[in-house]
């Protein structure tokens, strides 16, 4: 998948963020959280249960040159040390939610988009592509 290609979140489209991440950090594109229960009634963020369980999700939306520079696995085909990446862009995340900085981006209708910048270590889950979710 391409940077310039549109991935399917369970809430929204990706958006590719018009600043990209420098050095070795990553893009994470957050989910819009949900105002109302199912049933419709209004639910306070600091009472939500991604709040109280402290994890934020996201999606990978870009990648900084320098992520993942120092992670290497062997090639069995050339014999040799190649870099490699934890995640993609595409990718569904989660990570504690007081890591890395804020970063808001208006989208063409208007509507703000939140970003969370952090260092590449910062991850603490990836979503497993052998659980059935193409992203799309």
């Amino acid at each position: 998948m391409s940077i310039q290609e549109i991935a399917k979140t369970s809430r929204r489209a990706l958006r590719v963020p018009e600043w990209v991440p420098s050095g070795n950090k990553i893009c994470i594109m957050l989910d819009k959280v949900e105002s109302f229960s199912h049933g419709g009634i209004f639910v306070l963020p600091a009472q939500s249960e991604r709040d109280s369980m402290n994890q934020t999700e996201g999606t990978v939306a870009a990648l900084g040159p320098l992520a993942y520079a120092d992670m290497r696995g062997w090639d069995e085909e050339t014999q040799t040390w190649k870099r490699v990446h934890w995640v993609e862009v595409g990718d569904r995340v989660k990570f504690q939610r007081h890591h890395g900085w804020v970063h808001i981006e208006p989208d063409e209708n208007g509507d703000n988009v939140e970003y969370r910048i952090m260092h590449d270590t910062d991850l603490t889950m990836v979503l497993s592509q052998k659980t059935g979710d193409s992203n799309e």
